[in-house]
C-alpha cells in the first residue's frame, strides 16, 4: 500500500455474512479480499470443470459448488472458484466443513506473489486438506 492509499475500513463479521460483493469477496479478519473472477477463459474453465465432476456425480459421489462461501474458522471466509465436496454435501447456506478438493483458476492479473500470499491463510487443520 502506498502512502497515498487509506486501509479499508474493517468490516465486521456480521456484515459481511449479510452483504453482497459483486464479485463475492474472501473475509479474513475483518477485511475484505478481493477475487480475480469475470474473465472468459476463466469462466470457460470453471464451466468445464464443473461438467467434469457433475456429470459422474452419482458415481462418484461428489458435488461440485462453484463460487461457494466457506467458514474456515472464526472471522475467516474463503470462496474457491470450485469447492467438491463428497456426498452428502452440506446443506448450509454458507459451509462449516472444509472441501474434499478446493480448485482456484489462475486468471491473467493474478500474481504469483499474490497467490502465495492467499494460500496459507486457505489453510485450517479441520481437514488434511487444509492443514
Amino acid at each position: 500500500m502506498s502512502h497515498s492509499e487509506v486501509a479499508p475500513p474493517p468490516v465486521s463479521e456480521e456484515e459481511y455474512l449479510h452483504s453482497v460483493y459483486e464479485p463475492d469477496c474472501d473475509y479474513i479478519e475483518r477485511t475484505l479480499l478481493e477475487r480475480n473472477v469475470g474473465e472468459r477463459l476463466h469462466s470457460i474453465l470453471q464451466r468445464e470443470l464443473i461438467v467434469y465432476f457433475a456429470n459422474p456425480r452419482k458415481e462418484w459421489r461428489l458435488s461440485p459448488f462453484p463460487d461457494q462461501r466457506i467458514r474456515l474458522g472464526p472471522g475467516r471466509y474463503r470462496i474457491p472458484d470450485i469447492a467438491i465436496y463428497k456426498d452428502p454435501a452440506p446443506r448450509e447456506a454458507v459451509f462449516t466443513t472444509p472441501p474434499f478438493i478446493a480448485i482456484e483458476i489462475v486468471s491473467s492479473e493474478d500474481r504469483m506473489s499474490r497467490i502465495a500470499k492467499r494460500s496459507p491463510t486457505t489453510c485450517s487443520s479441520a481437514s488434511p486438506m487444509f492443514g
